[in-house]
């Protein structure tokens, strides 16, 4: 689907950019066709007639660009039966003067998309059959397309078997009335999403829902609480959800009473349908094949037996699981109803399946991906440690150690321990003077007496003079000599003046 709207965005520019390059069978002004690539590019106006001659010459996308209208008001089958047709992108296109557009592209058997996003069809008043017969359809954009003064949406995406979600909450449909068949035989739909209000002109004295959504297996929710009409109104509710798989359906005041919209009631292992919030509890659709809901407005649940897995709680170190649910009367593998009874290989089995409520209506998917839905897609994360304070459980001393302690918010059973180291001994005071004195004394008898140092000092002095010629250092031995020679001539002298006086 990416691929194919990246063409088309392609195919404009180029369009745009680059007309010349195209090869065309009838080359005129308002459209162009490159027979290489089978693209067919819409440029100014068009008729029915100019756009008829090209149903077989082999297009495969058609782009309508800026300028591109659709003259005239009558555009019947306009794309009927274009078999080699991927891609139809008229989202620029002019649909101002067309009123009629009965199997506008029906029976495009290789149409994969369709773009109308915000097409002013505003003038047209029948959109029957539009989109019907296309087998391959997978993507529809309608969003903005003006549908006001539209009458009929019958069969509008009848046979539309692989498209899944279909958006029409941007729609007003005030002024149709005709509903029947709209989404028959749409196989693999998912999801139909309507406005929020469809308040039908109260002028309108006949509603028809005949088999709107017949035959949509795939199709779990409806909600059509917006939907409101004439209270006098004819409504034509008839088989609207026959073969359908709607498991919640939501209706609104102006459809009171359902009987005859073949809704299954009891049927492959169903048990009914309950209203939450109601006075009545449990079943309250009857006990026919076919559900009968007179409960108005509301949401109803079609419910079958359960098996309920407990909740595991997730703790501080280890994943928890969810509750669930489980069939309790699983059906068998039915290969009938796959093509050649060939099962494809992610088929989930109904014994296989889990839910999230007691009604089997909500199913689990393979939220993490892995290929298998089980209890791994319904993991509550462990929660880790909530840590309080620590606390101590035995104070340490100097002779052992002490012990502290925490315990987990989140389980008190969760307790984490630590040692608190021994104390190292502190010294007393008077132990600290008395080895400050011992100390003193001991330094007082290790010192010398000063003038026994003082004499030895002497000594030592004239020892080393006398010696100091004798004195081998080649660095000092000079000095010594200089001093004695300066000790001798003192004495001489001294000598000299007592003899003088």
């Amino acid at each position: 689907m990416k691929t194919l709207k990246k063409l088309s965005a392609v195919l404009v520019a180029l369009a745009l950019a680059c007309p010349t390059v195209f090869s065309v069978s009838a080359d005129t002004d308002s459209f162009s066709f490159d027979e290489i690539t089978g693209a067919l590019t819409i440029s100014g106006p068009i008729t029915a007639d100019e756009l008829d001659s090209y149903q077989s010459s082999g297009v495969k996308y058609v782009v309508a660009v800026d300028g591109a209208k659709f003259t005239g008001d009558y555009w019947e089958d306009a794309f009927y039966n274009w078999d080699s047709v991927e891609l139809i992108d008229l989202s620029e296109a002019d649909f101002s003067e067309v009123e009629y557009m009965y199997e506008f592209f029906s029976g495009c058997d290789n149409l994969k998309e369709i773009n109308m996003a915000g097409a002013n069809t505003g003038n047209c008043t029948y959109m029957e059959d539009m989109f019907s017969d296309c087998p391959q359809l997978e993507s529809v954009n309608v969003e903005g397309m003006d549908v006001s003064k539209n009458k009929t949406c019958d069969d509008m995406f009848e046979c539309c078997y692989a498209i899944k979600e279909i958006d029409l909450s941007s729609w007003d449909l005030s002024n149709c009335y005709d509903y029947s068949y709209m989404f028959y035989e749409c196989y693999d739909l998912e999801n139909v999403f309507f406005p929020e209000s469809v308040e039908i002109n109260s002028e309108s004295d006949y509603i028809d829902l005949y088999e709107m959504f017949q035959n949509t297996p795939s199709l779990k929710e409806i909600n059509l609480s917006g939907f409101s009409w004439n209270e006098e109104a004819n409504v034509n509710n008839g088989s609207t959800f026959y073969e359908s798989g709607v498991r919640v359906l939501t209706l609104p005041d102006s459809l009171p009473v359902v009987s005859n919209m073949t809704l299954y009631n009891k049927n492959k292992n169903y048990n009914g349908w309950v209203k939450f919030g109601s006075e009545e509890d449990g079943i309250i659709s009857g006990d026919g094949d076919y559900a009968e809901l007179s409960l108005g407005a509301g949401t109803y649940y079609h419910v079958r037996e359960t098996v309920k897995t407990e909740v595991k709680p997730a703790t501080c170190e280890e994943d928890g699981v969810q509750e669930y649910y489980k069939l309790a009367n699983p059906l068998p593998v039915d290969q009938g109803q796959f093509p050649d009874g060939i099962v494809p290989e992610d088929y989930v089995p109904e014994a296989a399946k889990i839910f999230y409520d007691q009604y089997a209506v909500y199913e689990v998917e393979d939220l993490n991906r892995d290929g298998i839905v089980d209890e791994k897609d319904l993991v509550i994360p462990a929660t880790d440690h909530d840590w309080g304070e620590w606390e101590v459980v035995t104070e340490a001393t100097t002779e052992a150690d002490g012990l502290k302690r925490r315990v987990c918010k989140n389980d008190p059973t969760h307790v984490q321990e630590e040692v608190i180291p021994k104390l190292v001994p502190q010294e007393s005071e008077s132990e600290s003077e008395s080895e400050s004195e011992s100390t003193v004394e001991s330094e007082t008898e290790s010192k010398p007496d000063s003038s026994s140092k003082a004499d030895s000092s002497k000594a030592d002095s004239s020892s080393k003079a006398a010696n100091g010629a004798a004195t081998t250092n080649p660095g000092t031995g000079a000095a010594a000599a200089a001093m004695a020679i300066t000790a001798i001539a003192a004495a001489g002298i001294a000598v000299s003046k007592k003899r003088t006086k």
